[in-house]
């Protein structure tokens, strides 16, 4: 199956959107959920297991059952060590640096309190710092990939999603909570972070809409007129519905008289407080799914029939990268907060264009660790097409040695560059 560089390109724009909804500026402000009730981090779940389900269905084809799972294992390691990386970079910061650190604390309160604690739990998994929170999760879905697809190869697709949502369903009812009582939280005081026991239904969904792209070779076949019309007119809804919370907002901020004419319109504290229940993003509640599936059909539908994306060149290239960018993002963030919180003023007027600019760098810093891995991989692949040193004669060398073959070399690049990323 021929490459769908669109998906690279989404995977891309949602790690901008990270990276960007990472930093608090103005720039943060005007792109944070933009849409409506959804944003980057649902859809690069999403996305990872789509791109999971199209990779690891094509490896199945010609590979054992044990052989993929070793990959998906070696895959998961990854990961981790990637994981893992950028919980020691800002543990050690904070450790070496405590009161540089200081802007950091509310992020990761135990790498302050008991740093010996954080530094046995987080390789554990145990404890999961603000934003270093999703490639933990990320490392488990990845070791159940191959379960997944077997029983979706046996016909037992629904079995496997009916099971997956319940999971859900028990954790919107309170599952999370009481495994964290009885678990985490007789260690330490819990980090807030993603409910791998929610999140997981956005990504085995994904999975399985890779299944049946790779197997059918589109995503959901005839798109339905009226249910497009439906999910089109959600969207509207929690878009409104989201920007007329965030407007209330700002006017109560600022005291302006703004909106005083539409007040009887407007959503009271208790609908407010209602509307920020059912959307609770780390716990991945009922109607934040809703906008996002909704989200989801349309776009899928212009993204196939239209496929605005196919010239995005630089979205596709941090997006065949994208785990490596993730990666390097989370310890970006941190180091801008704590430049920020030591150095910035929140009051002077300067602040804003300061935290604009600081927001652009580190989005166009993104090229880097995409560029250092592909120089990576290229050389990976040079290396495994270079046949190994014999003792032939220097003279005969020309005639009996075989010569690296460029188009090899690429095959074996866009191999690797199609392993699934998150994150």
């Amino acid at each position: 199956m021929k490459r769908d560089v669109q998906i690279d390109a989404i995977r891309g724009f949602c790690l901008v959107l990270m990276t960007i909804s990472h930093i608090e500026g103005p720039v943060n402000k005007l792109t944070f959920e933009f849409i409506g009730f959804a944003g980057g981090a649902e859809a690069f779940v999403f996305l990872s297991g789509m791109v999971a389900g199209l990779v690891y269905c094509k490896r199945s084809a010609r590979i054992s059952e044990a052989e993929l799972d070793h990959a998906a294992r070696s895959r998961a390691w990854t990961l981790y060590q990637y994981h893992l990386g950028a919980y020691a970079l800002v543990l050690a910061f904070v450790a070496l640096l405590p009161t540089l650190a200081a802007p950091l604390r509310g992020y990761a309160p135990l790498f302050f309190d008991h740093a010996g604690m954080a530094a046995l739990l987080g390789p554990l998994l145990l404890y999961q710092p603000l934003f270093i929170d999703l490639l933990p999760m990320y490392c488990v879905f990845i070791l159940l990939t191959p379960l997944a697809l077997r029983q979706f190869k046996r016909g037992r697709e629904w079995v496997w999603l009916a099971g997956s949502f319940t999971l859900w369903l028990l954790c919107q009812l309170g599952l999370n909570d009481m495994l964290l009582e009885h678990t985490v939280a007789k260690i330490i005081e819990p980090q807030f972070g993603f409910s791998p026991y929610s999140w997981q239904m956005i990504y085995f969904i994904g999975l399985w809409v890779g299944f049946r792209k790779f197997r059918d070779g589109h995503l959901f076949g005839a798109y339905h007129p009226t249910l497009l019309k439906i999910c089109a007119a959600l969207m509207l809804a929690f878009f409104t519905l989201r920007h007329t919370i965030r407007a209330m907002r700002w006017a109560d901020r600022n005291n302006s008289s703004l909106l005083d004419g539409v007040a009887g319109l407007l959503p009271s504290p208790e609908t407010l407080q209602l509307i920020a229940e059912a959307t609770f993003k780390l716990d991945m509640r009922p109607v934040r799914v809703l906008n996002f599936f909704a989200v989801v059909y349309v776009l899928s539908y212009v993204l196939e029939r239209y496929k605005p994306l196919i010239g995005a060149r630089w979205l596709i290239f941090i997006g065949q990268h994208s785990l490596e960018c993730y990666a390097y993002h989370l310890p970006l963030v941190y180091g801008i907060r704590v430049f920020e919180g030591n150095l910035f003023d929140p009051a002077a007027p300067s602040t804003p264009i300061l935290l604009t600019l600081i927001t652009i760098l580190a989005v166009v810093s993104l090229t880097l660790p995409a560029t250092l891995h592909q120089r990576h991989r290229a050389a990976q692949a040079a290396r495994s097409t270079t046949p190994p040193t014999s003792p032939t004669p220097p003279e005969l060398a020309s005639d009996r040695q075989p010569q690296v073959d460029a188009g090899a070399v690429e095959a074996a690049t866009a191999e690797r560059s199609s392993t699934p990323t998150e994150g």
